[in-house]
């Protein structure tokens, strides 16, 4: 569990460095499928290592996940493809964009077997950086 956390929070991190690029190429060149691409390339590198991490808390009965390659696939997918999404859209609404983040958490949780509370998916500083208001 830790090692999830530590390579979640590792990837706030570097997120946090590229929503503003993101937002800048985004507004410029005003391509979806673009961004959505340049998300997945990114996240793919991504797989592997937590494949083992996934692999590994299997073994120590943290996870509950029959297929580790194939979920972790899914989730970095799933979760490049909302990332898209989040990063294209207007936020004017906190309240609407805590449920959106707050879903996608429990969805990875429910997929990993664990609970939600578990997982730092975002911290405050990138929540703001993402809204509008």
């Amino acid at each position: 569990m830790e090692k999830l956390r530590l390579f979640i929070e590792k990837e706030i991190t570097i997120k946090k460095s590229n929503i503003t690029f993101s937002k800048y190429f985004t507004a410029e060149k005003r391509s979806d499928f673009i961004i959505y691409k340049y998300n997945m390339v990114f996240a793919q590198k991504y797989v592997k290592p937590l494949v083992r991490i996934v692999d590994q808390g299997i073994k120590e009965e943290v996870f509950k996940v029959e297929y580790p390659y194939e979920t972790v696939d899914i989730l970095i997918r799933s979760f490049a493809a909302a990332i898209s999404y989040l990063e294209n859209k207007s936020w004017k609404d906190y309240s609407q964009f805590y449920k959106y983040i707050t879903a996608m958490k429990n969805i990875i949780a429910r997929t990993l077997g664990i609970d939600g509370n578990q997982i730092p998916l975002w911290d405050e500083e990138m929540m703001n950086d993402f809204l509008d208001i």
